[in-house]
């Protein structure tokens, strides 16, 4: 498999190599690692916390993240008007399988 390097002027994300295990095994390990990448944020969401649904918010013309949301299975339910950030589309997602 061909993995590209991606560079920009503060990081570059490239393909796991042997030399990163102890670090990323020490982070694993740390309390911290608690508050980083939710795999699945609805399955933790209905399996940890008990929610039957999620919404995502997203900022009207963030075409990116609507993409995101709608190939997860999120419909455009609404439009609100945040006090803060202006517009935006309110997209619910499915419940997980087998979720009440």
């Amino acid at each position: 498999m061909n993995i590209p390097t991606l560079h920009t002027k503060r990081l570059t994300l490239r393909e796991p190599a042997q030399q990163d295990f102890a670090a990323f095994a020490s982070f694993n390990a740390s309390d911290a690692a608690r508050f980083v990448g939710l795999h699945n944020p609805r399955d933790y969401a209905c399996d940890t916390l008990g929610w039957t649904t999620v919404v995502s918010m997203i900022a009207a013309g963030n075409d990116a993240s609507v993409g995101v949301a709608t190939a997860m299975g999120a419909m455009r339910e609404d439009d609100y008007q945040h006090p803060v950030y202006g517009a935006m589309g309110v997209y619910r997602h499915p419940a997980p399988t087998g979720a009440a």
